[in-house]
């Protein structure tokens, strides 16, 4: 979505009266995990009547992973004043190559990957620095006391 890697659960209101105060929380769950791998909890949206809400849940600029997950959501709205509540659990698999060509294309991680690139380099070039300035100086103090 908009070039950056999103999972996504389609939410659909087919009853002929809008869903306001729509709120969202949804968490993925690698299969079997204990711990939510992704998070969004979104409010005060709306669902039109007959229609559906194609609902991201962002990896933040992470990269994609392949493997098994679970997604767990609470959906809570309002419909002719009165309040509504609903759960959803769906297991589903991103596929290697699905997640490689995602994160491809994703403009998120492209820009994660070369900064860290670029960080390892300079800590690279300031380590290699201050090692020569050392070499430097203990060869300066050697000269110095082999001239005394």
């Amino acid at each position: 979505m908009n070039y950056r890697n999103v999972i996504t659960a389609e939410l659909q209101n087919g009853q002929s009266v809008l869903m306001s105060k729509v709120s969202v929380d949804a968490k993925i769950y690698s299969k079997n995990g204990k711990k939510p791998v992704y998070t969004s909890i979104k409010s005060d949206m709306q669902i039109a009547p007959n229609s559906h809400l194609t609902y991201p849940v962002s990896l933040n600029g992470t990269s994609m992973k392949a493997g098994d997950y679970t997604l767990k959501m609470k959906v809570t709205a309002t419909a002719n004043k009165q309040v509504k509540k609903w759960t959803f659990t769906k297991d589903f698999t991103i596929k290697s190559k699905q997640a490689r060509d995602l994160n491809k294309s994703d403009v998120d991680v492209k820009a994660n990957t070369n900064n860290s690139n670029w960080l390892y380099i300079l800590i690279g070039a300031a380590l290699l620095i201050i090692i020569i300035i050392l070499i430097v100086v203990i060869i300066l103090q050697r000269k110095k006391n082999s001239n005394q």
